[in-house]
Protein backbone atom coordinates (compact mmCIF):
# COMPACT_ATOMS: atom_id res chain seq x y z
CA UNK A 1 0.00 0.00 0.00
CA UNK A 2 2.82 2.39 0.84
CA UNK A 3 4.22 2.01 -2.67
CA UNK A 4 0.91 3.08 -4.22
CA UNK A 5 0.58 6.09 -1.96
CA UNK A 6 4.10 7.26 -2.82
CA UNK A 7 3.18 7.14 -6.53
CA UNK A 8 0.06 9.34 -6.18
CA UNK A 9 1.85 12.71 -6.64
CA UNK A 10 3.47 11.48 -9.86
CA UNK A 11 0.18 10.19 -11.23
CA UNK A 12 -1.62 13.42 -10.32
CA UNK A 13 1.10 15.45 -12.07
CA UNK A 14 0.87 13.29 -15.21
CA UNK A 15 -2.91 13.67 -15.21
CA UNK A 16 -2.75 17.45 -14.67
CA UNK A 17 -0.23 17.79 -17.49
CA UNK A 18 -2.62 15.99 -19.85
CA UNK A 19 -0.51 12.85 -20.20
CA UNK A 20 -3.21 10.59 -18.73
CA UNK A 21 -6.74 10.71 -20.10
CA UNK A 22 -9.52 10.59 -17.51
CA UNK A 23 -13.01 10.21 -18.97
CA UNK A 24 -14.98 12.49 -16.65
CA UNK A 25 -18.10 14.62 -16.60
CA UNK A 26 -18.35 17.61 -14.28
CA UNK A 27 -21.49 18.09 -12.21
CA UNK A 28 -22.09 21.19 -10.10
CA UNK A 29 -22.78 20.45 -6.43
CA UNK A 30 -26.40 21.40 -7.02
CA UNK A 31 -26.69 18.30 -9.28
CA UNK A 32 -25.21 15.79 -6.84
CA UNK A 33 -28.20 13.44 -7.20
CA UNK A 34 -27.70 13.33 -10.98
CA UNK A 35 -24.02 12.58 -10.48
CA UNK A 36 -24.85 9.66 -8.17
CA UNK A 37 -27.35 8.31 -10.71
CA UNK A 38 -25.00 8.65 -13.70
CA UNK A 39 -25.04 5.48 -15.81
CA UNK A 40 -22.05 3.18 -15.58
CA UNK A 41 -19.95 2.41 -17.43
CA UNK A 42 -19.48 5.94 -18.63
CA UNK A 43 -17.61 9.11 -17.81
CA UNK A 44 -16.62 9.34 -14.17
CA UNK A 45 -18.86 11.86 -12.38
CA UNK A 46 -16.87 14.65 -10.74
CA UNK A 47 -18.49 17.19 -8.44
CA UNK A 48 -17.39 20.78 -8.90
CA UNK A 49 -18.21 24.02 -7.13
CA UNK A 50 -20.97 25.99 -8.73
Amino acid sequence: MHRYITEVPTYVRLTADGNVYVDARAYPLSEVSEAWAAPQPGPRPVLVEG
